[in-house]
């Protein structure tokens, strides 16, 4: 009996101790915050039939202590784990690490053994009258301009764009180390345009006994709204305002201020009031 106990505790403990999981090759070296990559791994030994095999990504120090899942495959063997991974919210960073964990039995395989970088790309534009530039530094962007129902326009593969239609709204898309992203969309203005845009603006009464109305025509919508007195000093403020027609009152004294407008592609509208 005492016979049979210790070869049946030994055959347990060679099963539980038999199986391996460690990663053959991870297909970048460079995670985008949004992409696909590949995990191949080399399972040895025995499984259970409703095993899983999951993916677990360090922090960017290589600490499995907070590890989070990333992928995983129903499996008993050895396999490959991947999908389209998003990434967002964690730190951009070169000490991640990535590792096989199984569920049945649970085994925690060692590591990919090198480190691994986390990179967010950078995608900005600036826009002026009749030029969209995308601000990003990096001499290794690669850019692709599109109209904003993102169809690509060939051809416009530069960092600035000048041949939009005005009032069309266009993005740029960025790869920079083999992540890729989008821009929000922007409306391109010609300078012509702006001239139109601020002829279609009104303010008034002028003088005021201190509401004023504004129809802000063709401009639609305000990012700011600034008054300053004569000495340059901001009197008011007034963020995001959506309504074409508006109005707002002058709360400070008798006097002549100027009321600067900013629109949502930052061009600058100026006037100047006098309170009665």
């Amino acid at each position: 009996m005492k016979f049979l106990f210790t070869l049946v505790m030994f055959a347990l403990t060679n099963f539980v101790f038999s199986q391996t999981i460690y990663i053959t090759s991870v297909s970048v070296d460079t995670m985008c915050n949004k992409g696909f990559f590949q995990i191949n791994y080399q399972a040895n030994g025995s499984f259970s039939t409703g095993n899983v095999f999951y993916a677990e990504l360090s922090d960017e120090n290589g600490s499995f202590t907070n590890a989070i899942s990333i992928s995983y495959t129903s499996s008993s063997m050895t396999g490959m784990v991947g999908n389209w991974i998003i990434l967002d919210g964690l730190p951009a960073g070169s000490g991640y690490r990535i590792r096989m964990v199984s569920s049945d039995p649970t085994i925690l395989g060692n590591d990919n053994g090198s480190d691994l970088t986390l990179f967010y790309p950078e995608v900005n534009m600036s826009v002026a009258p009749n030029l969209m530039t995308a601000t990003s530094t990096l001499p290794t962007t690669q850019y692709q301009w599109l109209e904003c129902s993102h169809f690509v326009i060939p051809g416009e593969t530069n960092q600035s764009f000048g041949n939009g239609t005005s009032g069309t709204d266009y993005a740029i898309e960025i790869t920079q180390f083999g992540c890729v992203d989008t821009s929000d969309c922007h409306t391109f203005i010609q300078s012509n345009s702006i001239d139109e845009w601020r002829e279609s603006v009104s303010v008034g009464p002028n003088p005021t006994d201190g509401v004023v109305e504004v129809d802000l025509g063709k401009i639609g919508a305000l990012k700011y709204l600034f008054l300053y007195n004569l000495k340059g000093e901001l009197i008011q403020k007034i963020d995001d305002v959506q309504d074409q027609l508006f109005s707002f009152r002058i709360e400070s004294e008798a006097g002549a201020y100027f009321l600067k407008l900013i629109d949502y592609e930052s061009n600058v509208y100026d006037f100047k009031l006098l309170k009665k």
